[in-house]
């Protein structure tokens, strides 16, 4: 509920706390004249999205880092500047070899 607040913090401020086990958002609208109903829909779509976010990433999380550690696996590590002459750079295309830089 927090991010949907944060999402709509140009529209909406307010709070969230845990009152007896049950999360209770408070709003308040930014504007005199806004229309209630359609912030309320507003609010409650946010936080059905921020909510799949979550979901989306807990799930997925497993399978994002497998992706990094492959991908970081195979790429090739930077040589510090005392090992190259001076270029801390690393050009993938160059298979490894860094380049100086006077290239």
């Amino acid at each position: 509920m927090e991010r949907a607040l944060y999402a709509l913090a140009d529209q909406v401020t307010g709070s969230v706390a845990d009152r007896d086990g049950k999360w209770v958002l408070t709003a308040h609208p930014r504007a005199a004249r806004a229309d209630l109903t359609a912030l309320e829909h507003r609010l409650r779509q946010e936080v059905n999205d921020q909510t799949l976010r979550v979901k989306i990433a807990q799930r997925t999380d497993p399978l994002r880092n497998l992706v990094f550690a492959l991908a970081f696996s195979r790429a090739p590590l930077a040589h510090s500047r005392s090992e190259n002459g001076g270029s801390a750079e690393t050009h993938p295309t160059e298979e490894g070899n860094s380049r100086g830089a006077s290239s």
